[in-house]
């Protein structure tokens, strides 16, 4: 087990030159190539080197963001890993690496946390002390973490508190290894709302504390074999070991739990109300990318059996998004593209599905747009933040799309 890391980075260096220097050798190991995210690498690294100290195998990992990695793994990536359902999910879609989608695995859970300093000095006990005045919360927002701290703030079921946490945020990083430095340069951060798992590599300077079950959320990480592994016997293999009972002990000493097997199948409650507020222009498989989320949130719903007049979706669009919402002429206008509006079907289906499809006023009269430039259905509200405060107020959940 390592410490730093730096000593991750060494360990997967030595296996890098183990491979290398034995490729010419008639009795150097086969290499397996297996990239993905950062927050995994400890335990990966571990399983890989225990799995190579079996057999004849060598298992490189690499990790990084996939700006780091993907032209590598498109050339000789046997795997894919990842540290979140919506990263593997966006990564298969881009189509840079052929995956296997049929050998996706999920393996093992991480709990959210608060990583606070040696002895606690702020008495911190639980989430809602972020919120209290005059906390420094330190948080990333990228990669694994994207949306943990609104998912937190979420179950609170208040607008109020998600800003009283904003107000709290003086660093959000988009990585966990840029964040990790900013905790051991910056000690006037009181807290570093993340997951459990980063504990560890950080022991020596800080202190974990566990997020009651009131608040706390799980992630899930994942593997799926590529083109070229899923031909490769020893890959397969690999993937076998991950899910073992040893893979799993490996796993339980990075801070990974596996899921119980002793519960029963989610049931959803009826009425299911839902609001979502979209606003990045950010887009997934040719559509926008809040679109295509809530599209896959009504399927869901659908597919637990729960009936259409009991499922309740308000999607609220409105600054660079807002967009979507035009018919072709005036989306050609805006865009300066000749190409229809490619959002147009599965807003009609999601209208026809019975979900509440709005546009902020302030976005169309920032952009000119009138109702007459609008989808057929799509309902304008007089601004977003006020239409969500008030879908609060009448018992909607918030998700942050």
């Amino acid at each position: 087990m390592y410490s730093s890391s730096a000593q991750y980075r060494i360990v997967l260096a030595v296996a890098l030159a183990v491979g290398c220097l034995g490729a010419g050798s008639a009795l150097a190991q086969q290499t397996l190539n297996l990239y993905g995210p950062m927050g995994l690498s400890p335990a990966i690294e571990d399983a890989a080197i225990a799995f190579s100290s079996q057999s004849d195998v060598t298992v490189n990992v690499v990790a990084g963001t996939p700006d780091e990695w993907q032209t590598a793994a498109a050339a000789n990536g046997d795997f894919i890993y990842s540290t979140g359902e919506f990263i593997m999910t966006d990564f298969v879609r881009s189509g840079v690496v052929p995956v296997d989608r049929t050998s996706l695995t999920k393996l093992y859970l991480r709990p959210s946390a608060i990583l606070v300093r040696p002895g606690n000095p702020k008495d911190i006990r639980d989430f809602p002390d972020l919120l209290r005045p005059g906390m420094k919360v330190m948080m990333v927002n990228g990669s694994g973490q994207t949306g943990l701290w609104e998912n937190l703030t979420g179950k609170l079921q208040s607008l109020q508190n998600l800003v009283a946490l904003q107000k709290n945020v003086v660093l959000c990083e988009k990585t966990t290894a840029a964040a990790m430095k900013k905790w051991e340069t910056q000690p006037e951060i009181d807290a570093w709302l993340t997951w459990n798992v980063w504990h560890m590599p950080r022991r020596d300077s800080a202190q974990i504390v566990t997020i009651s079950k009131d608040y706390r959320i799980y992630r899930e990480c994942s593997i799926s074999l590529t083109e070229r592994g899923k031909s490769n016997p020893s890959a397969v293999q690999f993937m076998e070991f991950l899910a073992s009972a040893e893979g799993a002990d490996i796993y339980d000493s990075w801070g990974w739990a596996k899921p119980p097997t002793d519960v029963n199948p989610a049931v959803a409650e009826r009425g299911v109300c839902v609001a979502a507020r979209i606003k990045d222009d950010q887009w997934t498989n040719s559509i926008g990318r809040g679109l295509d989320r809530v599209k896959r949130l009504v399927d869901e719903y659908r597919s637990l059996g729960i009936p259409a007049e009991d499922i309740h979706v308000c999607a609220v669009f409105d600054g660079d998004a807002g967009y979507w919402m035009l018919k072709d002429d005036p989306y050609r206008k805006h865009t300066s593209k000749v190409a229809e509006n490619p959002n147009h079907d599965v807003v009609e289906d999601l209208v026809a599905a019975g979900v509440s499809i709005e546009i902020s006023a302030e976005t169309m009269r920032d952009y000119g747009w009138t109702a007459e430039d609008l989808l057929p259905g799509v309902k304008v509200v007089p601004g977003a933040g006020s239409r969500i405060a008030t879908l609060g107020e009448q018992g909607y959940d918030f998700l942050p799309f």
